[in-house]
């Protein structure tokens, strides 16, 4: 099956990968969007800009005796699709980035304001190093009230979980890879797999 005789095949099983990311990234916002309608701690920021969401895509792998679609996933999709049961807090990190990147107002602490105003107050020390040392007490403060915040997130996700949502599943059923093969079979006369990767390493 030489790969430059298919060029059909590949621009109409590119389409449809590509329609199965709008789905999932469209089934994936509703849930969030769902999700942050009914939390403790609402995010602040847009679930479409989510490095899930971002992260959803399509792709071809052509080889010589066969074209494969595939969608990537970034590794988080099994949260959304399956929850988290009670009974462990999960890591600090991961809770972190996601404050960080759903911008969550985070202000620094009333001890690090009165320490900045001590600060600029010292004689000795040039405006150099009043500016560095007003910016460490700054992110040493906002460090601490997002290791706060993440800690109660943590410990709610650690007593109740989350729910399983099925954002993927509701999508990608096996009718819906039944159908895709026998249209692609009925059309080209030719097997087709579709892949679907589910996460990224």
């Amino acid at each position: 099956m030489a790969l430059g005789n298919f060029p059909n095949i590949q621009n109409y099983l590119s389409q449809w990968t590509e329609t199965i990311v709008e789905k999932l990234r469209q089934s994936a916002i509703d849930e969030m969007n769902a999700n942050k309608a009914k939390a403790t701690f609402p995010s602040h920021g847009d679930v479409e800009a989510s490095t899930l969401v971002a992260g959803i895509r399509s792709g071809l792998l052509l080889f010589d005796t066969r074209i494969e679609g595939v969608v990537l996933m970034p590794k988080s999709w099994k949260w959304l699709e399956h929850g988290r049961g009670p009974g462990k807090m999960p890591p600090e990190e991961p809770i972190i980035k996601w404050i960080v990147h759903r911008g969550f107002p985070i202000e620094i602490t009333e001890g690090a304001k009165k320490k900045i105003k001590k600060i600029s107050k010292r004689l000795f020390i040039t405006k150099s190093e009043i500016r560095k040392r007003r910016k460490r007490l700054k992110e040493h403060s906002v460090l601490q009230k997002r290791k706060q915040l993440a800690f109660l997130i943590r410990r709610k996700i650690g007593k109740e979980g989350t729910r399983a949502t099925h954002f993927f599943s509701n999508v990608i059923t096996t009718a819906f890879i039944n159908d895709l093969k026998n249209v692609l079979k009925e059309k080209f006369k030719k097997d087709i797999k579709i892949t679907l990767i589910e996460e990224l390493s």
